[in-house]
């Protein structure tokens, strides 16, 4: 499974950015765009794990 799919599409893209981790920036909590888990959104998600793996695939196994 590859970090950054903040709204489960499937795919680390724009839309993860745009749809989850813009509106929950700041944040604390269990959030959606809180890709490295560690009950914050912020830069560190996005510019560490989001980013990197922009244009990737996340699959989740069956």
């Amino acid at each position: 499974m590859t970090g950054g799919d903040a709204n489960a599409d499937g795919i680390i893209d724009s839309d993860d950015g745009t749809e989850v981790w813009y509106f929950e920036a700041g944040e604390t909590g269990y959030l959606g765009s809180d890709v490295n888990m560690d009950g914050q959104a912020h830069n560190k998600d996005k510019n560490d794990v989001w980013i990197i793996n922009f244009n990737s695939e996340s699959k989740v196994p069956d």
